[in-house]
């Protein structure tokens, strides 16, 4: 081999080598980068990524890789809800796995989102753009369905009631049709209109306590009349749902309520004859014998003094009623003789009943206000043949006799 041989062979083989390296750099090189791009796509860094993968070119499979980038974004975006940027990276890439697919799962979130958030007629509008997507066609459904119930809460009744109809048998919106009526009914209450109320349980017929809301819807109206001072309305009431709650003892109230009103309105027949009616309730006993102190003052302003007298002799054996009329302690001397402290009345008749017992002493005052009050006691020593008054004047001359046959 000539020198000149030589030297071409050694020229050859210096730039094979010194391609080699090159290309052996830059092998190297690419897969340094591609290495990264690839960390950075697994810790999330896409648009990192993708830039290496970008200007990798055809190096191994960047191209592929760039479309991952895109992919794993979107999908990134979706899972945070920024559903219109997702759908636009998605849309760049239709053909790259279930791209096309998951531009209309960001619209089927995107919906679900509205109806939590209450936008009932929002997240129903986009269901019905992809009413054929998943479960889409039942979701057009629940979005009426959960703003029904929304309406229902804020108290449109009628309102929520005419949407849950719309919805034929889907969930237990029949069920709820109902619900709606119940809770209107419960509203009337509230504001009392109990008679409205009554109708909306009757026409319930079964549903829930329905039957017995019809009685506290009585019950509640007879409450309100007696709070209103109409008793005689209110009592009738209560007698028509007699066991139901406290009815009854409600009725006896009413009674009380209305013998006292009559009392102060000074009509004390009417007074007693209804207390005689409750005399086991509350104080009516003591309220009759009010009655009959007032009714005895009234006989004795009348001139009737044995009347008023055997009214208020009765009276005086009523340890409760002098307890109340004058206070306790009051006092009994050694003869029965009720002391209460006379000094500013005016001593106007004296009446003498007596029996074969003995005799009852009444003595009759007089004070400023005109009022009748009384002094009584009894004579045990006292022998009689009959029965009947005396009736004597301050200075003890009997003025008036009275016999029993």
């Amino acid at each position: 081999m000539n020198k000149k041989a030589k030297v071409i062979i050694a020229s050859v083989s210096a730039a094979v080598i010194l391609i080699g390296g090159t290309v052996g750099g830059i092998y190297i090189n690419n897969s340094n980068k591609y290495k990264s791009a690839n960390e950075f796509l697994t810790t999330g860094s896409y648009d990192s990524a993708r830039e290496i993968f970008s200007n990798l070119g055809g190096f191994k499979d960047s191209e592929e890789k760039v479309l991952e980038c895109d992919y794993s974004k979107a999908v990134a975006l979706m899972d945070s809800k920024n559903y219109d940027e997702a759908k636009a990276l998605f849309g760049s890439i239709p053909a790259y796995k279930d791209a096309e697919n998951l531009i209309t799962e960001c619209d089927y979130r995107y919906a679900n989102d509205l109806l939590n958030s209450r936008s009932f007629d929002e997240a129903k509008a986009v269901f019905n753009k992809i009413s054929s997507y998943s479960d889409s066609s039942d979701m057009i459904f629940e979005c009426d369905y959960q703003k029904a119930a929304s309406i229902l809460e804020t108290g449109n009744y009628d309102e929520a009631k005419a949407l849950y109809s719309e919805l034929s048998d889907y969930k237990d919106a029949v069920s709820l049709i109902s619900e709606c009526d119940y809770q209107k009914a419960l509203a009337f209450i509230d504001s009392g209109e109990f008679d409205s109320a009554k109708s909306l349980f009757t026409e319930l017929g079964s549903y829930k306590d329905a039957s017995d809301m019809i009685f506290e819807s009585d019950y509640c109206k007879a409450l309100s009349l007696l709070e209103a001072g109409d008793y005689t309305s209110s009592k009738e009431l209560f007698a028509t749902i007699t066991g139901y709650k406290d009815s009854t003892d409600q009725a006896t109230r009413c009674t009380y309520l209305n013998a006292t009103e009559l009392m102060n309105e000074f009509k004390y027949d009417e007074a007693k004859a209804m207390f005689e009616t409750i005399a086991d309730y509350e104080d009516s006993k003591l309220m009759l014998t009010e009655c009959d102190y007032v009714l005895a003052n009234e006989l004795f302003r009348n001139g009737e003094y044995e009347a008023a007298g055997a009214i208020l002799i009765e009276l005086a054996s009523n340890e409760e009623w002098l307890i109340n009329h004058y206070g306790s302690p009051y006092e009994v001397d050694d003869f029965g003789e009720i002391i209460v402290g006379q000094d500013d009345y005016t001593l106007v008749r004296c009446t003498q009943y007596w029996d074969h017992g003995g005799a009852e002493i009444s003595l009759y005052y007089v004070n400023d206000r005109e009022v009748v009050d009384y002094i009584c006691y009894r004579v045990t020593d006292a022998e009689s043949n009959g029965k009947g008054f005396i009736t004597f004047d301050t200075a003890g001359t009997p003025v008036d006799i009275w016999l029993f046959e």
